[in-house]
């Protein structure tokens, strides 16, 4: 986020953080939040291909080893349920949206 500071306004910062990995600046200074959720069985498989693809996380042999970890938010950037949950609290929140990626698709 030090990057942010650097680069003139409006921004825009995609990230997969939770709601709590943010700092409190960035909600009390009225940012406009628009958060982008999808399948889980959706996520899974892209982050399969994402961890197969990528040499810097690890790699899975199987469906059924990667599933295992997903279930158990022990893949890069944890659990996308934890994350789904924090961003929920704030579903109320003035500057929050919230959209389902398969939404967009209808």
């Amino acid at each position: 986020l030090k990057r942010m500071k650097q680069i003139p306004s409006p921004r825009i910062l995609a990230t997969h953080l939770n709601y709590d990995c943010f700092p409190k600046s960035i909600f009390k200074n009225k940012a406009k939040i628009l958060v982008l959720f999808q399948n889980p069985k959706d996520t899974a498989v892209s982050f399969l291909h994402f961890h197969n693809s990528v040499p810097r996380v690890p790699s899975y042999s199987s469906w059924d080893e990667f599933f295992s970890e997903f279930m158990n938010g022990k893949v890069v950037w944890g659990s996308c349920f934890d994350h789904a949950v924090t961003w929920n609290k704030h579903i109320e929140d003035e500057n929050t949206m919230i959209i389902i990626y398969e939404d967009l698709k209808e």
